[in-house]
């Protein structure tokens, strides 16, 4: 199993994020998605601020505000995407989204123990594609960024400016995506 989780995810509403996307590529695997915090300011139709899952055949899973704390979705697809919808107008405190990646079929769980080569999880790569994505620029991209880490916290890349198209490999047990804006520019 490979566990995919975004740590807590401060939300600034004045980034005016319009349909970001990132989208998870997996091969026949289940996703298993827990909220485990969610504030957003939710109207009638979710025209201002949401998360919405959508699955490799361009089907909605869900559309998410308000507060969604301990919430589970389950995506069974190869392909889910995420978009992040703010209109900028309204700030709260963001979300943090915990993936379970699980392979289809019979799961067998060890026991908890030290790992040895034949039940330590090996890396699994998973590839987050930039579907349209455009943050403020900087030579060292340090006001607006997502950074993409692994389970050993050692930093696989962080990126800024307009990077649409783009793919990044991560090859780990556990990637980390942490968003962070400095609210100064919005796009």
């Amino acid at each position: 199993e490979l566990i995919v989780y975004f740590k807590y995810f401060e939300l600034e509403y004045s980034w005016n994020c319009r349909y970001t996307k990132l989208q998870l590529v997996c091969s026949e695997l289940f996703l298993h998605e827990s909220f485990h915090s969610a504030a957003y300011y939710c109207l009638p139709l979710l025209l201002w601020d949401y998360l919405r899952i959508s699955d490799d055949r361009n089907n909605t899973i869900g559309t998410y505000c308000g507060d969604q704390t301990g919430q589970r979705v389950r995506v069974v697809a190869t392909v889910a995407v995420l978009t992040f919808r703010s209109d900028s107008s309204v700030q709260d405190r963001g979300f943090e989204l915990f993936f379970s990646f699980s392979p289809r079929g019979n799961a067998t769980l060890f026991s908890f123990t030290t790992p040895t080569p034949t039940t330590f999880q090996r890396p699994t790569e998973l590839i987050v594609y930039f579907k349209y994505f455009e943050l403020e620029y900087s030579w060292n991209c340090s006001w607006d960024y997502l950074r993409i880490s692994d389970d050993r916290n050692h930093t696989i890349g962080t990126y800024c400016g307009d990077q649409t198209g783009e793919r990044v490999p991560v090859v780990a047990t556990v990637a980390v995506l942490t968003f962070r804006s400095d609210s100064s520019v919005q796009y």
